[in-house]
């Protein structure tokens, strides 16, 4: 499926069928939801499984091995129930956080989805069948949208779980890893607002900014902090206090664009 990124930075929403289109909320949207409800409903798309796994480094190659995605995760009823609690809390299963999930990204209703006996999930009203191949598609552009990163310091390396000394000595680090992660404060969306008004050369009206897309801000603000990091380079570069004969300045144009589909 070929995305059209100059639309997508304008404001329009993603068209996955005729009648299917994939929701890209405003920030308006998010002020009114909460940005938890953004996170949870991707969650069960965006995140993989070597990445869900790597707290338990002795076992994630073989867990990886029978369930290269959560697709599997959600098709297998134990996994799909204990990965769920585990990840949302009791009583909530990955198949329906899928559910709830497309549900949320095509603005239709959970029970307009149906669960065929060949593990499709169906949507009738917007022509919408949801295979595995659809699933792969749902999780590169939900990662686009919500600018997902995986913190690849928390991501155990691949052929670990053979080799105990490792697994051990990753837990280690990975638990201190963990520990930062959660002591770093995480900047709300309206600490990014914030930020956003403070880099930019001219005020961007608040109204203006609730009604960008997510997408839309993100890319912004990704851009704006590029241009700051690269004024500063520009100003230790030309600054007489420090040793500058190796050090290269990036070109802005090449460091800024729009964050695609990888």
């Amino acid at each position: 499926m070929e995305v059209n990124y100059d639309q997508l930075l304008l404001g329009k929403e993603i068209q996955l069928g005729e009648k299917a289109k994939l929701y890209i909320p405003t920030i308006n949207d998010l002020v009114k939801q909460g940005q938890n409800e953004l996170l949870a409903f991707s969650r069960a798309f965006v995140v993989s499984v070597r990445e869900q796994f790597s707290s338990v480094p002795e076992k994630v190659d073989e867990i990886e091995d029978k369930y290269p995605t959560f697709w599997e995760i959600a098709h297998d009823a134990d996994m799909s129930k204990s990965v769920g609690e585990a990840m949302f809390g009791e009583g909530i299963d990955i198949l329906s956080m899928m559910v709830a999930g497309l549900a949320y990204w095509t603005r239709t209703e959970m029970s307009d989805f149906q669960i065929m006996s060949n593990g499709k999930i169906v949507n009738e009203k917007i022509d919408l069948v949801v295979d595995k191949e659809m699933f792969l598609l749902f999780r590169s552009l939900l990662t686009m949208i919500t600018n997902y990163e995986v913190d690849e310091d928390l991501i155990a390396p691949r052929g670990i779980s053979k080799k105990k000394n490792q697994c051990r000595i990753f837990k280690g680090i990975y638990k201190g890893r963990l520990r930062q992660r959660k002591n770093h404060e995480t900047k709300t969306l309206a600490d990014k607002i914030l930020i956003l008004e403070t880099l930019t050369n001219s005020f961007i009206p608040f109204e203006q900014i609730g009604e960008m897309t997510y997408y839309q801000f993100t890319n912004l603000l990704n851009a704006y902090l590029s241009k700051r990091a690269n004024d500063q380079d520009f100003t230790i570069y030309t600054s007489y206090k420090f040793d500058t004969q190796n050090m290269k300045i990036t070109d802005l144009t090449n460091a800024i664009g729009v964050v695609k589909v990888k």
